[in-house]
């Protein structure tokens, strides 16, 4: 933009421009009411030499210069014809001194006087030879002037007949007619006038108006130059010999004050891309800390009431396996004690046997249904621990997602503890004693049935022993789906610190490279402040020269939007 001269748009009703252009020029140079609209436009500048180019659509151009206007050939011969014109008046007053000096002619009548004037011409002989020569300078001096004012004339009829040929070609080609078809600007230069130097005057009409570079934009109206106002009356800039010749100024602050305004526009889109990409950043910042924050689970119990569920089938397969090995092992158990004492009753040959054999019994019946009680026990609640640990893993598999770390999500090493659980209590706190025979009442049976009354007994008495213990280990079962419930939603809590202390130790590895990202993002951050602080005394600075000259603002503005009078 500063590469260029400092252009003046010019706009306003067609008669009214030519009034400017002609004082520029120095002279009628336009007829106002000879242009056509659609004319082509004017371009005026200063130059080497005064003349013109059109340019037309098809890239050719036209051009005259200016013919010399001999003004100083004709002000030369004016000067020779005026020294003519005195010497011819000099040489007709020495005639009339000569003349005056000679004998008056005496009346034809008056002969005594002839004799007297005769011998005052002989007497006169030398002047009457000064006078014809006087007489003869005089026509030649005639001769000499009237071909001065002819050459004068001739030469000021010959520069006015090319200057109005050039003229009136100027005129055709600005004037819209047949002549100025496809003429799309005609480039004016002056060698001297009002204009000044450096300043271009572009007529914004036809096809000019929309691709004219200009700094500002005036209308004329009335021979005052006035900056256009849309929806406004304009605002008056001077008249003609008042505008022109501040013309540098006030081109220089409107330019200076349109890159002001695409600086600051520039620098207003620079900023606001510069914001934005800081604000992807911290919406990123966000977005990172948020993925964090939306991995954690609302509302763990439900969560885990969900899971719980969703391995409710598992729990009660594993349960029921465990019971039902649990049921085999107590019956087993219990049959071999009840083969093993029945048969120890039953293989007694004689009551010293069977004595032996009762006391045998007597002696293991509170201690081996106590073992047996405690194996079960240990069978079903390690049965329980291993169900709790094999379905540990798909049980916080979901959390693994939600960051739970996958070295928490592998199956346990050791299976949990359980709580203390009472199991078999009837085999557990033992039983009262085997009743001894009445021994006076044994006097009068035999061995035999004495042995085979106490054989059924004992009998009687584990069958009862071993329903209890199976109707206890069946009521039993839905304590354990209690425990093995328990014991898996302890473990899922533990999952849960276990995911609560990943994702704390990922929101502190967030924050901390965040915050060193921000660190290179700083000077960013400093300079998008810094631009904005320039930014905003620009647009003061700008605000301040639209304040004191708003005519300037104004044409400036125009300049930017065409904004010219219709």
């Amino acid at each position: 933009m500063w590469g260029r001269p400092l252009a003046v748009g010019i706009g306003g009703e067609l008669p009214a421009r030519p009034a400017l252009f002609d004082f520029v020029c120095g002279g009628k140079v336009l007829d106002p009411f000879g242009r056509a609209l659609g004319s082509a436009a004017l371009r005026i500048h200063r130059g080497a030499a005064t003349g013109f180019v059109a340019r037309r659509d098809d890239g050719t151009t036209d051009g005259q210069t200016q013919p010399p206007d001999h003004h100083a050939e004709i002000v030369a011969a004016r000067a020779r014809a005026e020294a003519a014109q005195r010497e011819l008046a000099s040489r007709e007053t020495a005639i009339v001194r000569v003349d005056r000096t000679l004998p008056v002619r005496p009346q034809i009548w008056a002969v005594w006087l002839w004799p007297v004037y005769w011998i005052g011409r002989w007497r006169a002989r030398g002047k009457l030879v000064e006078r014809r020569l006087a007489a003869l300078a005089v026509d030649e001096a005639r001769r000499e002037l009237d071909t001065i004012d002819r050459d004068a004339t001739a030469m000021e009829a010959h520069a006015r007949l090319a200057r109005n040929r050039y003229h009136d070609a100027l005129r055709a080609l600005c004037g819209g007619g047949p002549t100025a078809e496809n003429v799309l600007e005609v480039e004016l230069t002056l060698v001297s006038g009002p204009l000044p130097e450096g300043i271009e005057i572009v007529e914004l009409a036809g096809a000019n108006r929309a691709g004219a570079e200009t700094d500002a934009v005036f209308v004329v109206e009335d021979g005052r130059l006035l900056a256009p106002v849309r929806g406004g009356a304009p605002l008056p800039i001077g008249d003609f010999a008042e505008a022109v010749p501040t013309l540098p100024s006030v081109l220089a602050d409107a330019r200076a004050l349109r890159v002001a305004r695409r600086v600051r526009d520039r620098i207003a889109t620079a900023l606001a891309a510069l914001e934005d990409q800081l604000e992807q950043h911290e919406a990123t910042f966000r977005a990172r800390l948020d993925r964090v924050h939306a991995l954690r689970i609302p509302d763990p119990a439900a969560f885990t009431g969900v899971q719980l569920a969703r391995v409710r089938s598992d729990i009660s397969a594993s349960v029921n396996a465990v019971m039902e090995h649990a049921a085999v092992h107590l019956g087993s158990e219990l049959a071999s004690l009840q083969q093993d004492w029945i048969g120890s009753i039953a293989n007694a040959a004689n009551t010293d046997a069977l004595k032996v054999a009762l006391a045998r019994v007597e002696a293991q019946w509170d201690g081996e249904p106590k073992r047996i009680a405690e194996e079960v026990k240990v069978l079903v609640m390690g049965g329980v621990g291993g169900s709790a640990r094999d379905l540990y893993p798909d049980l916080v598999s979901t959390l693994v997602p939600y960051g739970l770390p996958a070295e928490h999500a592998r199956p346990l090493r050791a299976a949990p503890v359980l709580p203390p659980t009472p199991l078999l209590p009837s085999l557990s706190r033992g039983s009262s004693k085997l009743e001894k025979q009445n021994w006076f009442v044994g006097l009068f049976r035999s061995f035999e049935a004495r042995r085979t009354e106490i054989r059924e007994h004992v009998h009687d008495r584990l069958e009862h022993m071993r329903e209890v213990a199976e109707a206890e280990l069946r009521d039993a079962e839905p304590q354990l789906h209690a425990v093995l419930d328990h014991v898996l939603r302890g473990l899922l809590a533990g999952a849960f610190e276990h995911q609560t202390a990943a994702l704390e130790r990922m929101l502190a590895a967030e924050r901390e490279a965040i915050a060193v990202e921000r660190k290179t993002l700083a000077p960013l951050v400093r300079a998008c402040d810094d631009v904005r602080t320039e930014a905003a005394r620009l647009g003061e600075l700008i605000a301040q020269l639209e304040r004191h000259q708003p005519a300037v603002a104004i044409a400036a503005a125009a300049a930017d939007t065409a904004s010219l009078s219709r």
